[in-house]
């Protein structure tokens, strides 16, 4: 055990530790180095690897990081990374962020990341512990509160004030953590791969059910399709332009107050589509500006879907259930109501999310319009038949969002412990005996 008796200490982050432990400034402890300023337009595909916040993940993939011709930055030793060093994000959304570099090759750091190395009293594998505590954390989280830009600087980080046990009990904590945080990992990695397996068998579930029905024993056909071959010898396979209305939105001038001040009409953007079910909006434009736009009503029980838009929006759908307007960056599906049922049709197009998203170019910027749309075949069952699997993979969704919840709150319960275990061993708090 790390036995000694304990002491109150002067601080709003930690209550006591132990008596042989001192209590001072991270400063004296570390040395603090910031990035350097790469210029974006010398990236290269060869040269030397520069580490970005968006590169700071439990491991540097340095293959990934961006590179630079050395020869261009002479004089930038100080921005250079040694093994072992963490390193931390100091602005942006993912501020305090933090790795330990563990690799050998020869890499930078760039303005917006912090070089954290510990002098010879400090144990660097320890002061990996102490810069993961919750306490630190919440330092740089009220640091950061109220500002329009999340910054933080290497004195601010510099000026927390930990507790510092002897070097020898720093190793003892270091190889306790070590083990402990290594048992956590492993159970938090079986349970993510857990929740890949059920969105997989998710997946499986839909396709069989859109593309095959519900009665494994009915006859099949054969079609010609590139997402589909075989369907129920009793279905249709149409185009979907022929079974529903389709078109786009429209946006005010944003310009004129008038069509936005006090406005009582629901307008959706195309970010609305990543909620799934759409029952309310954020944004809402004025009679006038409906009269003065091309916006259109959109029936409740339609189908969105993103024509364009950053990250995973373009071509991801969602199901309307309310009256609504939107923006001309969303496609409208609506169903005719004897052929086509619209849960049907929403559980068709979100399995099929790659393949749409392939007609513009997986990773192109160009988007999807309102002809690849209409073109688009979809196998059609009797409209009985459509409403069935919908329940049914309704009902199937539901035990799957149950099971996921639950062993993702397992996961956050994992995290919290592993947060604690960090935070109760560098005060002194666990007996190591």
């Amino acid at each position: 055990m790390i036995e000694s008796k304990l002491k109150k200490v002067n601080s709003i982050w930690f209550d006591e530790i132990p008596e042989n432990w001192s209590f001072v400034k991270l400063k004296y402890m570390i040395e603090f180095l910031n990035g350097f300023a790469f210029k974006s337009d010398d990236f290269e595909d060869d040269g030397t690897s520069i580490v970005r916040i968006g590169d700071i993940n439990s491991q540097i993939d340095v293959e990934n990081c961006k590179k630079v011709d050395l020869k261009k930055y002479p004089n930038i030793s100080s921005a250079k990374i040694n093994k072992g060093d963490i390193l931390i994000a100091m602005t942006g959304a993912t501020i305090g962020k933090n790795a330990q570099y563990l690799q050998n090759e020869e890499i930078y750091a760039n303005q917006r990341v912090g070089i954290i190395r510990s002098n010879t009293d400090f144990s660097q594998n320890y002061l990996r512990y102490v810069i993961n505590t919750f306490e630190l954390s919440e330092y740089i989280r009220l640091l950061c509160s109220g500002s329009a830009q999340e910054n933080i600087s290497g004195s601010q980080i510099s000026d927390f004030i930990i507790p510092v046990p002897p070097l020898s009990e720093q190793q003892k904590i270091s190889a306790f953590l070590d083990r402990k945080t290594a048992q956590i990992d492993t159970i938090i990695e079986k349970k993510q791969k857990l929740l890949q397996l059920l969105d997989e068998k998710k997946k499986s579930v839909i396709n069989e059910a859109v593309t095959k029905g519900l009665n494994p024993n009915v006859p099949i056909k054969n079609v010609i399709e590139d997402w589909f071959q075989e369907i129920p010898a009793h279905w249709k396979n149409l185009k979907l332009k022929w079974v529903s209305e389709i078109y786009a939105g429209g946006t005010p001038s944003t310009s004129n107050e008038d069509y936005w001040e006090n406005g009582t009409i629901p307008w959706l953007n195309s970010g609305e589509v990543n909620k799934g079910t759409i029952t309310s909006s954020t944004n809402y434009i004025s009679q006038l500006g409906f009269n003065n736009s091309s916006a259109k009503w959109i029936p409740k029980k339609s189908i969105l879907i993103a024509l364009a838009g950053q990250g995973k929006t373009r071509g991801t759908v969602a199901k309307l259930e309310i009256q609504a307007t939107c923006n001309q960056s969303l496609g409208v599906i609506v169903p005719k109501v004897d052929e086509l049922d619209y849960e049907f049709l929403y559980y068709w197009l979100d399995r099929n999310y790659l393949n749409i998203r392939s007609l513009s170019g997986l990773d192109r910027r160009d988007g999807l319009n309102l002809q690849m749309i209409g073109d688009f075949s979809i196998p059609l069952p009797p409209i009985e038949e459509q409403k069935a699997i919908s329940i049914f993979l309704s009902l199937k969704e539901e035990k799957f969002r149950i099971l996921c919840n639950k062993i993702e709150t397992q996961i956050a319960k994992l995290q919290e412990y592993r947060q604690s275990l960090i935070s109760e061993a560098v005060t002194g708090k666990i007996n190591l005996n």
